[in-house]
């Protein structure tokens, strides 16, 4: 995290959870804002009747400095995760990422209700 700290690496992230993760994923969630990842969260009830729902799976689209652009996805049980830069894996990761950020909500018009929120 020392790369997001010399802002020579901007890290962006979006969960997506049922309204119950929400409470259960606090402290995954503080632990993201405290390192300097910029979270938005995606509650999976807002985009359950969207026609347009594509198959969403976990995975990370990272774009470094230069451009490069590839997908981190995770790997089998015991194996680790997979990064390629393939076009179609790229473009659906693209996609998926297109389609929540309309949804995407911050992590204060989640939490902020009064209680200590994940970023404190």
């Amino acid at each position: 995290m020392a790369a997001i700290a010399a802002k020579s690496l901007e890290v962006s992230r979006v969960f997506l959870l049922s309204r119950t993760e929400v409470t259960n994923a606090t402290e995954v969630i503080r632990s993201n804002v405290q390192a300097g990842i910029q979270v938005s969260i995606v509650i999976r009830e807002d985009i359950a009747a969207d026609p347009d729902l594509p198959d969403i799976e976990d995975m990370s689209l990272v774009i470094d400095q230069s451009g490069v652009t590839g997908v981190l996805m995770p790997g089998a049980p015991g194996e680790p995760d997979i990064f390629t830069a393939e076009e179609r894996q790229v473009a659906r990761a693209e996609d998926i990422l297109d389609f929540l950020l309309p949804y995407a909500r911050t992590v204060d018009d989640i939490y902020l209700d009064g209680r200590s929120q994940p970023g404190t």
